[in-house]
């Protein structure tokens, strides 16, 4: 008969023990198995409970972390009495195959407030190597590497890899990570967008897209992989929703960028204009039934759209190369400023790295010279009020040393009838009118301002766009 004491004096002395050698986390793997294959917990409503409970208290008081593996849906939904039990792996085993088809199994686990985790994994090939028992699949191939670093980072778990000694890619690796090592990791776990269960599927011919969001929901990041054709994601697969309903933001227009182009968003650039991100209106009007394979060659467009897949050579995985589609809205909440964030991150808005956002509305000067040519030669200058000037404030997080580069987008309206783009007057800034600062159609542009930045010796500094 198992009772709460027992299991609590099992597992405290064990994880006492691992503690005393430097563990701070605990999986115990097949969940679904331990209750299974005891009969006891089979067979009676609480006792499989009392097990739970004594292993999630000691690890508790003893500040270890579980990740709870191959668990039941029940134990999922029991699992939010236990603070101790942080996450669940979501995905199969990276050495079979497919544990990149986590999406709908993150659905449950995030909704209740806890962490998928996808299995540990390769970030290169291994040189092939063959592991006893598991067959050599197109996703252990190095051009899919970059699809599994990416889900990890996105599913919020613990991130594992378990590469060969020398085998490691670090540059793939130091996309999802600050100088420290500490995961830029999103707002909300990546989960399986609405399309997924439509029928007749949106997913023409199929296709895996998942969805997340960056700090404070400001962006909303897509990745998507085995895409047989381009894809326009409906307003309704955004979570948190964009288009007013349901409560969430009710924006306008959106700006996305695939991951990869950010070469384009130079400082001093025009956003649009020179590639940097496309333009998309909100509207209620249905996705097309006829597209383009790519949106990276065109600067405005009618939904967001994601690009079909490669099947170019699909036994070496091309098809699970991601698309990693990065989304902001316009709502005029930013009074002019949108912050696009750490470009050279898969997670570029990541709350790990960005706090405290805000825009501060201050009266603008204007430094007046006037010269008095006589014998002195001397210059008297003063200052002007020349209306309200906006400017964006955030805190960057990192380690001592560490250089961010961090952009924004400054809106200016186009001129009427030129090609040339001048800056909103004074009054448009105005924060009594918000919106009047982005208009609510083009023509329009932004302006790409990138700050580099060193963290200092707090491991914050406060960055202003102005």
């Amino acid at each position: 008969d198992v009772s709460d004491t027992m299991a609590y004096d099992f597992y405290y002395d064990m994880f006492a023990r691992g503690k005393a050698v430097g563990m701070v986390s605990f999986e115990p793997d097949f969940m679904n198995q331990n209750i299974n294959c005891v009969p006891q917990f089979v067979r009676t409503v609480d006792r499989a409970t009392r097990w739970q409970k004594g292993m999630a208290k000691a690890a508790a008081d003893l500040d270890v972390a579980i990740q709870w593996c191959y668990a039941t849906p029940t134990d999922v939904l029991h699992s939010v009495e236990f603070s101790s039990v942080t996450n669940f792996r979501v995905s199969s085993d990276f050495c079979y195959g497919q544990s990149w088809d986590i999406g709908v199994s993150s659905l449950l686990v995030a909704a209740l407030g806890k962490h998928p985790s996808k299995d540990t994994l390769w970030s290169t090939d291994n040189d092939h190597l063959i592991v006893p028992g598991c067959d050599w699949t197109a996703d252990h191939e190095k051009i899919a590497a970059e699809l599994h670093v990416v889900l990890a980072l996105f599913s919020t778990g613990p991130v594992g890899i378990s590469d060969m000694v020398n085998m490691t890619d670090f540059s793939l690796l130091s996309r999802i990570v600050a100088l420290d090592g500490t995961l830029l990791a999103p707002e909300r776990p990546a989960t399986a967008v609405d399309s997924t269960f439509m029928l007749p599927s949106p997913l023409k011919g199929g296709g895996y897209v998942y969805q997340s969001c960056g700090v404070e929901d400001r962006s909303h990041v897509f990745i998507s992989f085995k895409m047989e054709e381009a894809f326009e994601v409906p307003w309704s697969d955004f979570y948190p929703r964009i288009d007013g309903i349901g409560g969430g933001r009710n924006a306008s227009h959106v700006i996305y960028q695939h991951y990869g182009f950010s070469s384009r968003c130079e400082n001093n650039t025009w956003a649009i204009r020179d590639g940097c991100v496309v333009l998309a209106e909100i509207s209620a009007s249905p996705p097309s039934s006829s597209l383009s394979t790519t949106s990276t060659t065109t600067t405005t467009s009618s939904h967001v759209v994601l690009p079909k897949s490669s099947f170019a050579n699909v036994t070496g995985g091309s098809d699970l190369r991601p698309i990693v589609t990065t989304v902001w809205t316009i709502d005029g909440g930013e009074d002019g400023w949108l912050l696009l964030g750490e470009l050279s991150k898969y997670m570029s808005l990541s709350p790990r790295r960005f706090a405290n956002i805000t825009t501060i509305a201050a009266p603008a000067a204007v430094q007046i010279e006037s010269r008095n040519n006589d014998s002195e030669g001397f210059t008297r200058s003063a200052s002007a009020f020349s209306g309200i000037r906006t400017y964006l404030s955030l805190a960057v997080r990192g380690t001592v040393g560490e250089h961010v580069r961090v952009t924004a987008l400054k809106a200016v309206s186009a001129a009427a009838g030129s090609g040339e783009f001048s800056a909103p007057s004074s009054a448009s800034m105005s924060t009594t009118s918000r919106k009047e600062s982005l208009p609510a159609s083009p023509p329009l542009d932004w302006k790409v301002v990138v700050k580099d930045v060193v963290i200092g010796p707090s491991g914050q500094d406060t960055v202003v766009f102005q």
